[in-house]
């Protein structure tokens, strides 16, 4: 299908792009080696996903298209909803512990324990499938409603890089064990610039206003449907 070639090469960037930091953290034995693996990975991954998806666009009627772009697109603003919301509390709560002069290390690594895999399921179900859901199935819905779905992937790929680059492997590591008086100051430094949290506020109201418009709602969709 044409029509969906560029969300298919944006899908492929995208998840190529995480899948290089999956492979750097996940097999670090390999070195340089890890991250090559990962974007493999996610390459094929994500053309696995994407065909999966072009082929139900394909045989699908004008109204489950419809159904497909809607559904896509509520699923993501439930999982980047949770993380808005898990994450301004998640902020508060450890500027709070980190404020208190007799803060406890133990305390703190504890309050991270269940952060961290809590944030890592919901990032992967966004990283990993819908992402590339809800371009392919909105690519062709509405040039409004493509732009917006479009903004929302690209910034939330820009908090992931940011993320993997800076946040990731640290908090990672400090949530296994009793913080030390180094952990507690990078810690402290790290969550006084994290704005991330914003980000994944602009992804979410790009795609709450993507929901209301209604599928097809602008001129281009037929256009665009017609050439898919």
């Amino acid at each position: 299908m044409p029509g969906l070639a560029p969300p298919f090469a944006i899908a492929e960037i995208f998840v190529g792009i995480l899948g290089a930091f999956y492979g750097g953290l996940l097999l670090t034995s390999l070195g340089w080696a890890g991250y090559a693996v990962g974007v493999v990975a996610g390459l094929l991954w994500a053309a696995l996903v994407a065909g999966v998806s072009a082929h139900l666009v394909r045989s699908s009627s004008g109204e489950a298209r419809a159904r497909l772009a809607q559904s896509s697109v509520a699923a993501a603003i439930l999982i980047v909803g949770l993380m808005t919301g898990a994450g301004f509390m998640y902020n508060w709560m450890m500027a709070a512990a980190l404020g208190q002069p007799t803060a406890s290390s133990q305390i703190l690594s504890a309050l991270m324990g269940p952060a961290v895999p809590f944030f890592i399921a919901l990032n992967s179900v966004m990283e990993l499938l819908l992402a590339t859901l809800i371009l392919m199935w909105n690519w062709n819905s509405g040039s409004w409603r493509r732009a917006l779905v479009l903004t929302a992937v690209l910034v939330y790929l820009i908090m992931r890089v940011w993320t993997y680059l800076v946040f990731a492997e640290p908090r990672v590591g400090i949530a296994q064990h009793s913080l030390t008086a180094a952990d507690i100051e990078w810690f402290r430094r790290t969550l006084a610039g994290d704005y991330r949290i914003f980000m994944d506020a602009v992804a979410l109201i790009c795609l709450t206003v993507a929901s209301a418009i209604p599928v097809g709602a602008s001129a281009s969709f037929s256009k665009d449907a017609e050439r898919a």
